[in-house]
C-alpha cells in the first residue's frame, strides 16, 4: 500500500485514494495507517475538509487537530460566522506544543482585527514556517491593525506573504528578527517611519521581496541576499530618500509616481530589470538636487531593462547604462507635454545599445527628432550586427 500513498500530492489525488480504498479493501484498512501518514494526507486539504473526517470513527475524531497546516479558503464558508466559528475552532482543537508548519487564510470577508492579531500571535507561538494572509480587515475604529510582534521576530518563519490594507509594521532599531526569512510579500501594509527597512535589514537570508500597494514614510532596502525585489504602487514620503542596497539582485521591478530621491546601489549583479513611472513632478527645490536620473544610474549591469512612463512629463533618461540593454519607452496620449532632453543621453550608453523598441510613438517634431538622434548616434547606426531598432 506505501507504493499508493505516492500520488497523494493534491486534493484530487486524496480523493482518488480515498476512492481506492473503499473499493478494494471493503474496510477501515487506512485507518490501521500511523498517525503520520494520515496527517501528511491531511495536510493535502483544506482545514474545513480535514474537519469532516473526524465524523468517520473514533479513530478519526482527533487526527485532524494535529495536522500541522491549517488551511482557510473563502468559497468554503457560505456564511461569515462559519469562518469565524471553524478558525477558532481549530486553534483552540490544538495543545499549545503542536508545531504549525502552515497557516493559510485567503478570504475576503471582513475579519475584525482582534481575530487576525490573535491568529498570527498563535501560528507565531507555534513555530509556524509560512503564514500567508489575505484579507479585507473591518470592524472598529479604521480597520487597521499592527502586525504582531511576535510574528516578525519568530525566527521559524520562512514565508511571509500578508495582504492587510492599512495594517501597520512597527519593527525598532536593534531587535532580533526572523532570522529564516526567505520570502516577504507586502500589500497594503504601512510602515512607521523606517521599521520596514529595520525589519528587511534584520533578514540575512531574504530571498525575495514584494512591496504592493504599501505606505512608507522612509524606505531603505539593504539586503545583501536579495535576489528578487518588486517595489509597485507605493506611496512614499515626496520629502524623504527611497534608498536600495542589494548587491546580489538579479531582476528589480519599479512601479511608482516617485523617482526623485530614489537612489539604486550596488547592483552588480542584475539581469533584468522594469522602471514604470507616472505622474512625475517636475523639479524642485523641495527635494534639493534630486533628479529622476537618480534611478538609473544604478542598473548600468542589467542585460535587459524596459522603461514604461505613463504621464504628462519625463525630464530625463540617464547617460549611466554600460551594458547591452533591451530599452522600450512608452509614454501617455497627451503628445503635446512629453519631452526628450537628448543630451543625457550620451554615447556611454548608447554606444552598448544593441536594441531599442520606441512604443506608442506617433509623428510629433520631438518624437521624430528622438529617433533620428538614436539612430545618428548609438550602435544602431555604427554596427551591421543584427543590432536594430523596432517602432511599436
Amino acid at each position: 500500500m506505501g507504493d499508493r500513498l505516492i500520488p497523494c500530492r493534491n486534493l484530487a489525488a486524496f480523493r482518488a485514494f480515498v476512492n481506492m480504498v473503499d473499493t478494494e479493501l471493503k474496510g477501515d484498512a487506512i485507518s490501521e495507517l500511523p498517525d503520520a501518514v494520515l496527517h501528511q494526507i491531511l495536510s493535502f486539504l483544506s482545514t474545513r475538509e480535514a474537519a469532516r473526517t473526524s465524523v468517520l470513527s473514533a479513530r478519526w475524531r482527533r487526527l485532524w487537530s494535529a495536522v500541522p497546516s491549517l488551511h482557510f479558503y473563502q468559497e468554503e464558508f457560505p456564511r461569515r460566522e462559519s469562518l469565524l466559528e471553524l478558525v477558532e475552532g481549530a486553534w483552540a482543537a490544538r495543545d499549545a506544543d503542536v508545531t504549525i508548519s502552515t497557516f493559510r487564510l485567503v478570504v475576503s470577508e471582513n475579519i475584525d482585527r482582534c481575530y487576525v492579531s490573535r491568529w498570527l500571535e498563535n501560528a507565531a507561538e507555534r513555530n509556524v514556517e509560512e503564514v500567508e494572509m489575505e484579507v479585507s480587515v473591518g470592524n472598529g475604529h479604521d480597520g487597521s491593525g499592527i502586525v504582531p510582534d511576535s510574528l516578525l521576530r519568530c525566527q521559524s518563519l520562512r514565508s511571509l506573504k500578508l495582504v492587510l490594507p492599512l495594517w501597520k509594521v512597527v519593527f525598532d532599531g536593534g531587535a532580533i528578527g526572523p532570522g529564516s526569512l526567505t520570502t516577504m510579500h507586502l500589500k497594503g501594509i504601512q510602515s512607521c517611519k523606517s521599521s520596514l527597512g529595520t525589519l528587511i535589514s534584520t533578514c540575512p537570508v531574504l530571498q525575495e521581496l514584494r512591496l504592493e500597494d504599501c505606505y512608507f514614510d522612509l524606505l531603505k532596502i539593504t539586503a545583501n541576499e536579495l535576489k528578487w525585489l518588486t517595489v509597485s504602487r507605493c506611496i512614499f514620503d515626496a520629502y524623504n530618500e527611497v534608498v536600495i542596497s542589494t548587491p546580489k539582485l538579479l531582476s528589480f521591478h519599479y512601479t511608482s509616481g516617485k523617482a526623485q530621491g530614489c537612489f539604486i546601489r550596488d547592483m552588480a549583479n542584475l539581469v533584468d530589470a522594469s522602471i514604470v513611472l507616472f505622474n512625475l513632478s517636475p523639479q524642485n527645490s523641495s527635494v534639493g538636487a534630486w533628479s529622476v536620473s537618480e534611478i538609473f544610474k544604478g542598473l548600468s549591469h542589467a542585460s535587459s531593462l524596459t522603461i514604461t512612463y505613463l504621464g504628462n512629463q519625463l525630464d530625463y533618461m540617464n547617460k549611466h547604462f554600460t551594458s547591452i540593454l533591451l530599452i522600450q519607452v512608452c509614454y501617455s496620449i497627451i503628445e503635446e507635454h512629453i519631452w526628450w532632453t537628448s543630451k543625457e543621453l550620451t554615447g556611454g550608453m548608447l554606444n552598448r545599445l544593441k536594441e531599442i523598441q520606441l512604443g506608442n510613438f506617433g509623428s510629433s517634431n520631438h518624437e521624430t527628432e528622438f529617433i533620428e538622434f538614436l539612430v545618428k548616434n548609438g550602435r544602431i547606426a555604427q554596427d551591421h550586427d543584427g543590432s536594430s531598432l523596432h517602432q511599436k
